[in-house]
């Protein structure tokens, strides 16, 4: 948001390059160079008027004093762009980083599972390395256990065995 806002104060769309704009085409500019230009056209007609005696001196000083403050207006909007176009720098850098801390962020297993145990809660901030969960394999478990002496011989290699657990 604070990207677009800032592109928008140029006439810009957030995906358009910054760096390819032309100063003088901005919005805040062209309006700054209207008032420039009529202020300047208001100077030239009081000009012509000086010898007649139809605009006193005084008057015609306040033009030129006006056309002056639009040129200051004018190179204040120039400035003024130059400064937004550095601070769309800044806020897309921002963004970048935000978006990286958003990928870095997410946890991926390394295997299909089933949480075992919750080692944090949503919503709370962790270390570098701070077990976040337990899981276990779901998808092929070994059972290890003892057989008495006497049953041992019953036992073949790729017998099924049926296993119960208790409280399951």
């Amino acid at each position: 948001a604070q990207l677009q806002q800032a592109c928008s104060a140029i006439g810009l769309k957030a995906y358009e390059d910054e760096t390819k704009l032309d100063y003088k085409n901005a919005p805040p500019v062209q309006l700054e160079q209207a008032l420039v230009d009529e202020s300047e056209a208001a100077v030239n007609r009081a000009k012509a008027l000086l010898p007649s005696r139809a605009i006193t001196g005084s008057e015609y000083d306040t033009l030129v004093a006006q056309m002056r403050a639009a040129k200051a207006r004018y190179n204040s909007a120039l400035n003024a762009v130059s400064t937004q176009v550095a601070m769309i720098g800044v806020r897309r850098t921002g963004l970048s980083l935000a978006q990286q801390q958003v990928a870095d962020s997410e946890t991926v297993a390394p295997f299909d599972g089933v949480v075992e145990a919750r080692r944090v809660s949503p919503g709370e901030y962790v270390s570098v390395g701070q077990p976040l969960i337990s899981l276990v394999r779901a998808e092929r478990l070994r059972f290890t256990a003892g057989v008495p002496e006497s049953k041992a011989g019953e036992i073949k290699p790729g017998q099924r065995v049926e296993i119960r657990i208790a409280g399951a």
